[in-house]
């Protein structure tokens, strides 16, 4: 159409225009990758839920129920759950699932104040909002950005920081949907084996993305795992040698892939704290479109969502173009983290769910988890439905497999080689990163959520040579 080639010639500028600040940015990034990241820290906004009434009213018309507001979990933006009411039709959309019956007429929202690294660079934002249309058109449930009162997908606002200055910050408005986190669940070989399949779908749906903005120097991109190499001495002497020894296979395995390794733009962190849980036939992936975004809740499952269907996926902060496997590695590496979550942490990040949805019955996780998980179900301590590392990896990589094969985008004989790898360095990453964000935020305990478990699941997960888990994860997904 006149407006879709209008639209693509705008964003083509916006690359051309892109590439030599962009360039700039990722050489100085190159010369010390963590300067994103704890920019990111230092570029935390400071807000409440009194400014985020102030927010959803004037930017975005929608009225916030008293005592609906909730500050939910954030990495580095600061994300307030409400419920509220609103004349504006565009911000009700049947397929968003956000409707509240309790009072009628109101709705579930999500009001999003980014960091401000991201708020220096929109053109990041307007990313995460393609390659969302593109997942939601794809029939995996995920958010929208709901349009201001302006019209725009983005809105700014001026917000202070930790040390008093005052930055103009990126404001968006998601709809919530009530739903369980796959963190505060107690996922058997089925569920994996599903989410596998929905990795794989997001991935399918990415293929043919780009944008200039997630062509960056990015600590979390597993191509770029030797980074983390200077936040070694931040750990405990046995965990340092575990991750050098995985950094060192890195380096000898799958680094001389690369060139053969296909590359495209990823979701890159679906994580057990991004995957949505509901009971089976709840609706998350029917209609052909997404329905929103949610940091927990409930979706009147069974305690722990047992027998749960996988809803969505939230939370595209991390999108980066890079090798196409890692969107496979990264969701193997944290089911294999969520496996040792003891029953104070499952029950720590259902609290953390239970927080944004006050007056919904919630289902009690800690009586769900609390049948002697001890070191963890990887350690075969675990409750009914508990499953081992290699079970639950086999899980997942044959869903994506199988997926990723009927789209007609198979894994290659070099993804395969080094998938078990990357697993490994997901979590090293992770381990890595989590230990010095944490340092610079101490408060923070939603960074240490993986800490512990993450050490467990490397160590374990590193206990068989790479080619023998490759060879395990080929015969499963066959």
């Amino acid at each position: 159409t006149t407006q879709g080639a209008r639209l693509y010639l705008a964003w083509a500028r916006r690359w051309l225009m892109s590439r030599s600040l962009a360039d700039a940015a990722a050489t100085a990034l190159d010369s010390n990758p963590l300067g994103d990241e704890e920019s990111r820290k230092v570029e935390k906004p400071v807000a409440n839920s009194a400014r985020c009434i102030e927010l959803a009213r004037s930017l975005f018309g929608i009225e916030p129920l008293t005592g609906s507001v909730r500050d939910l979990d954030s990495y580095d933006d600061r994300n307030f759950y409400c419920k509220a009411t609103s004349s504006r039709p565009e911000l009700k959309a049947a397929a968003d699932c956000h409707a509240c019956g309790d009072p009628p007429g109101s709705f579930h929202f999500v009001v999003k104040v980014h960091n401000g690294v991201e708020s220096l660079s929109p053109g990041f934002i307007e990313c995460q909002n393609l390659a969302m249309e593109l997942v939601r058109a794809a029939g995996v449930w995920c958010p929208r950005a709901l349009p201001s009162l302006e019209g725009r997908q983005i809105a700014f606002a001026e917000q202070p920081l930790a040390d008093g200055s005052v930055r103009r910050h990126a404001v968006r408005c998601l709809p919530y949907r009530p739903a369980c986190l796959l963190g505060s669940a107690l996922p058997g070989a089925a569920l994996l084996r599903e989410l596998g399949g929905v990795t794989a779908r997001v991935s399918c749906a990415l293929s043919a993305f780009d944008h200039p903005e997630a062509h960056r120097t990015f600590i979390w991109d597993l191509a770029q795992t030797a980074a983390i190499r200077p936040l070694l001495p931040l750990l405990a002497p046995e965990r340092r040698a575990l991750i050098a020894d995985t950094l060192r296979d890195f380096e000898s395995t799958v680094l001389p892939l690369s060139d053969r390794l296909p590359r495209q733009v990823i979701h890159g962190d679906v994580n057990d704290q991004n995957v949505l849980v509901g009971p089976a036939g709840g609706g998350g992936e029917g209609g052909g479109g997404g329905e929103g975004e949610s940091e927990g809740g409930d979706n009147g499952g069974e305690p722990g969502c047992g027998g749960a269907a996988v809803l969505g996926v939230i939370d595209f902060g991390d999108l980066v173009h890079t090798w196409r496997v890692n969107e496979l590695a990264i969701a193997t590496a944290y089911a294999l983290i969520a496996l040792h979550y003891d029953s104070a942490a499952r029950a720590s990040t259902h609290a953390s769910a239970s927080l944004s949805q006050p007056s919904l019955s919630q289902p009690s996780l800690g009586d769900a988890s609390a049948s002697g998980e001890g070191e963890g179900r990887g350690h075969g301590g675990g409750g009914p439905g508990a499953v081992a590392e290699e079970e639950a990896a086999c899980a997942l990589v044959s869903g994506f497999a199988e997926e990723a094969e009927r789209q007609g985008q198979p894994l290659t004989g070099p993804e395969w080689t080094a998938l078990p790898t990357l697993i490994a360095c997901r979590i090293a990453v992770s381990l890595c990163v989590g230990a010095y964000s944490s340092s610079k935020d101490p408060s923070n305990e939603y960074l240490q959520l993986t800490l512990l478990p993450g050490f467990k699941a490397l160590k374990r997960w590193r206990d068989k040579p790479a080619a023998e888990l490759e060879q395990l994860l080929r015969r499963a997904a066959a």
